[in-house]
């Protein structure tokens, strides 16, 4: 069964057989079309869920970028990218309160970096390590700026002690890169 995602247009979603071919609407506002094959309709909202939550859900949240991979072979304009969000080096781990700008600065170095939620546990861990004289309850709340933080920050971290999974490929496909959601805490303090 196919659906045909339509977002920010006025019509609703289309369901379409198999064997018919979809038919192309005239509407003058469509942004995005994003066509998913589903099997079960629970694989339909995991999918919508990825592809349009994520963005929603992470805007005015503190996240913790972690970067993964190296600086050889890397494309100048994604290399400029982790300069701008202070991740210059393997494993260097910077707190980003993120906006749509730094929305977009993630997802351009999402082949890079491991990003996610950051929790005030890891975060205490992160302070009291590096001595950044900030309340970790402050931060996550909004009390405290993150943008202050920002003469502090990369925060060098070690490799993680048991190794990463896969350098190369994504969170949901079994690695280490892209968004990882709450589980970047555990990685986190696997290199803290």
């Amino acid at each position: 069964m196919q659906y045909i995602l339509k977002a920010k247009c006025k019509q609703p979603l289309v369901e379409e057989s198999e064997c018919s071919r979809p038919k192309r609407a005239k509407v003058s506002n469509i942004y995005l079309t994003v066509k998913i094959i589903v099997t079960e309709s629970k694989d339909l909202f995991s999918s919508l869920f990825r592809v349009f939550m994520t963005q929603n859900a992470l805007k005015g949240k503190v996240i913790a970028a972690v970067r993964i991979r190296g600086r050889v072979n890397v494309r100048y304009s994604i290399a400029e990218t982790m300069d701008r969000l202070n991740l210059k080096r393997v494993n260097n781990c910077t707190l980003i309160k993120v906006t749509d700008p730094y929305l977009g600065m993630l997802k351009k170095c999402v082949n890079h970096i491991a990003y996610g939620e950051v929790d005030e546990e890891t975060l205490a861990k992160l302070v009291t390590k590096y001595a950044l004289n900030v309340d970790p309850k402050g931060v996550i709340t909004g009390k405290v700026d993150v943008n202050g933080l920002k003469e502090k920050m990369p925060m060098r971290l070690h490799p993680p002690r048991h190794g990463m999974k896969s350098v190369r490929r994504h969170f949901n496909q079994g690695g280490q890169l892209g968004y990882m959601g709450r589980e970047i805490n555990g990685l986190i303090a696997r290199m803290v």
